[in-house]
């Protein structure tokens, strides 16, 4: 992404979506045959947060989709405080499951990703249309505050549970 050329904005473009996919099938294929593993359903999240982590951080350097910061920081602390949270849960013994809306919240955050990638793709091939830029401008704000939203929902819903059956197992009493 941080070329700035076309081949290389479509290349971050191919990989992120074949990304994007392996990991959804990889999920789909493991539950469908029986195959869902401890280890597996440690790495599942953390390849997501790997990839959107990677993907946001490379959107914040460039300068013509105006992706605020903060933005970026709130999403990527959410996916810090919820993975630790998920540690403490699973070292006393406690499993906190992924929610539906936990998925869809990684839905949201791929298709927004790729749709930025693809905005940037075309950006790369038209340039100064003033009104294609007013169009991707608006577009990428709207998709980053939806991400951010789905994201800080989702994350408010795995620390109630969470802290729930922390509190029901007793963690954080003294005895």
């Amino acid at each position: 992404m941080s070329l700035n050329n076309l081949y290389s904005r479509i290349f971050a473009l191919v990989i992120f979506v074949f990304a994007a996919f392996t990991d959804l099938y990889d999920g789909r294929l493991a539950r469908k045959f029986g195959q869902v593993t401890k280890m597996g359903q440690f790495l599942d999240p953390l390849a997501d947060k790997m990839i959107v982590t990677a993907a946001l951080i490379s959107f914040i350097r460039i300068e013509d989709l105006s992706i605020p910061a903060w933005i970026v920081i709130v999403i990527i602390a959410r996916e810090f405080i919820i993975n630790d949270l998920r540690d403490l849960a699973v070292s006393n013994g406690v499993i906190i499951a992924v929610s539906k809306a936990g998925k869809w919240k990684t839905v949201i955050q791929m298709v927004s990703i790729i749709t930025i990638l693809l905005l940037v793709v075309i950006k790369s091939m038209v340039t100064d249309i003033d009104w294609f830029n007013l169009l991707m401008q608006k577009t990428i704000f709207w998709l980053m505050i939806l991400t951010m939203a789905a994201t800080v929902v989702t994350g408010l819903d795995y620390l109630t549970r969470g802290a729930r059956e922390l509190l029901d197992k007793k963690v954080f009493s003294d005895s």
